[in-house]
């Protein structure tokens, strides 16, 4: 993460690798209030 290319803004710097833990992705995007529907 970060600018890589001296384009971007002060917060942007030091340019660092980040990692995530597993997560899950939709096919197709879901909203917040369909999202609360379905825990209803």
């Amino acid at each position: 993460m970060g600018d890589h290319f001296d384009e971007g803004g002060k917060d942007e710097v030091p340019v660092h690798r980040v990692e995530l833990n597993s997560f899950y992705m939709d096919k197709h995007e879901v909203s917040n209030y369909r999202s609360v529907l379905s825990v209803c």
